[in-house]
């Protein structure tokens, strides 16, 4: 160093550091690490999470990465999807579909606005309709069956099948006749009338007959009905008529 120069400050490259500085930068360097290694961590988990717009808890959350595929009835809500308006749309679309399916071919609910099943079924009774029934099997004599007279009426009947496809059916003084033979009816209430000649029942066509029979429209007004038109079978006494 040339005489009258100034000294040069401590810690400049034209000085050495002394013993002590080597010591202090060597104690502090780990720190120096550590910090660095906290800061790092903390950007990284910064830029992973959603950003935030507005204001408090009610603030709406946008996700800067990619979106998380999420199943249909995933229970987690998000204000910026509207996942809960599409499930309840789903959930009301198919409850109307599986309501229409059960009532058209399951099973369905009635109730009899006259006398003429009287005392089996009374006025106001309600009754459900087996309507799954007869896709694997054909009515039997006695089963109450719900019928429409023709595929032109909405009007449904409940009635008792008497005669069946392909049998001979009279009435001869107040007493049914099915083949020659009188048949028994203890369900009937008062005498058939009026007095009616052998007549054969169609095929895939049944004789239907009120349990009471004087105040009763049946097949002794409107003839047979076509198995089409037999909607389904009635248990009384049964609340699920799943037989």
């Amino acid at each position: 160093m040339p005489p009258g120069a100034p000294p040069p400050p401590s810690g400049s490259l034209d000085t050495p550091p002394t013993s002590g500085g080597r010591a202090a930068h060597i104690a502090t360097w780990p720190w120096i690490c550590i910090e660095r290694l906290v800061v790092s961590s903390l950007m990284r988990r910064a830029s992973s999470q959603p950003r935030r717009q507005g204001r408090g808890w009610c603030s709406l959350a946008k996700s800067d990465g990619p979106k998380n595929n999420r199943t249909f009835f995933d229970a987690r809500f998000v204000w910026t999807e509207k996942r809960r308006a599409n499930r309840l749309a789903f959930i009301l679309f198919w409850s109307i579909v599986m309501y229409y399916f059960f009532t058209v071919y399951v099973v369905s609910v009635g109730v009899v606005t006259d006398i003429s099943m009287h005392p089996t079924l009374p006025e106001g009774a309600y009754y459900m309709v087996n309507k799954y029934i007869y896709r694997f099997a054909h009515p039997e004599r006695g089963d109450i069956v719900v019928f429409r007279k023709d595929r032109y009426t909405s009007e449904e009947y409940v009635k008792r099948v008497i005669g069946l496809p392909g049998e001979t059916f009279s009435i001869q003084g107040g007493e049914v006749y099915v083949n020659g033979r009188r048949l028994d009816e203890p369900h009937a209430a008062g005498r058939s009338h009026p007095d009616s000649a052998p007549h054969t029942i169609g095929k895939d066509a049944y004789f239907v007959l009120g349990d009471n029979r004087l105040m009763s429209e049946d097949s002794r007004e409107f003839g047979d009905v076509p198995f089409t038109n037999i909607m389904g079978k009635i248990k009384p006494d049964e609340f699920f008529p799943f037989r």
